[in-house]
């Protein structure tokens, strides 16, 4: 509430403080945070808050946001979508956390999943929120493909991996990478093998 932060919807902030502390202790360490979705600002006051000692990076494609930025959070004006822009602003970077809450399309979401995946740190977490959108017309821009369809997938590429080990199958990044998917109500949290 001090940030006005929509996060607690559906839990997200309970979902947040057990993942941050319990599954990866990171609250007061020098960890890198990058969150698509900056919008008001609240989020971003929120993680500046509550990682003490984090590099924070905010995405959005409204100019507006940039005043959002400090000395720790550096906003950067782009589309999610746009693979060379993210590329750019994750180059030479690895991060302990990735957040989308972003545009919330289908293809918003996936895309920026399959460019992000490989800068974020072994150990590290993949956040998307908002996945009732799945759901939802207005952000079925891939036809019936849906951003729950594609984790759905990523399920099976983390079961499939453990049964490729023994197979003459070469595995793919995502079998060879992906520790856990945990689905709560709207948001899903991916963590990449250490």
């Amino acid at each position: 509430k001090k940030h006005r932060c929509t996060k607690n919807k559906d839990r997200y902030l309970e979902l947040y403080e057990y993942y941050f502390t319990k599954v990866n202790n990171w609250k007061d360490e020098e960890i890198k945070v990058i969150e698509i979705g900056v919008f008001d600002g609240a989020s971003m006051s929120m993680w500046n808050e509550y990682f003490t000692r984090a590099n924070i990076i905010g995405i959005d494609i409204d100019k507006r946001c940039k005043k959002f930025g400090n000395d720790r959070v550096k906003i950067h004006i782009g589309d999610q979508t746009d693979e060379k822009f993210l590329k750019e602003v994750c180059k030479d970077k690895q991060f302990e956390v990735i957040i989308d809450d972003g545009g919330h399309k289908m293809s918003q979401q996936i895309n920026s999943f399959k460019i992000l995946w490989k800068y974020l740190k072994p150990g590290g977490l993949y956040i998307i929120e908002d996945l009732h959108t799945s759901y939802h017309d207005n952000f079925l821009d891939l036809g019936p493909y849906t951003t729950m369809n594609f984790l759905l997938e990523r399920l099976h590429d983390l079961n499939l991996g453990g049964k490729r080990e023994y197979a003459d199958d070469d595995l793919n990044e995502y079998e060879k990478t992906l520790d856990f998917i945990h689905f709560h109500k709207s948001i899903v949290f991916i963590r990449k093998k250490k």
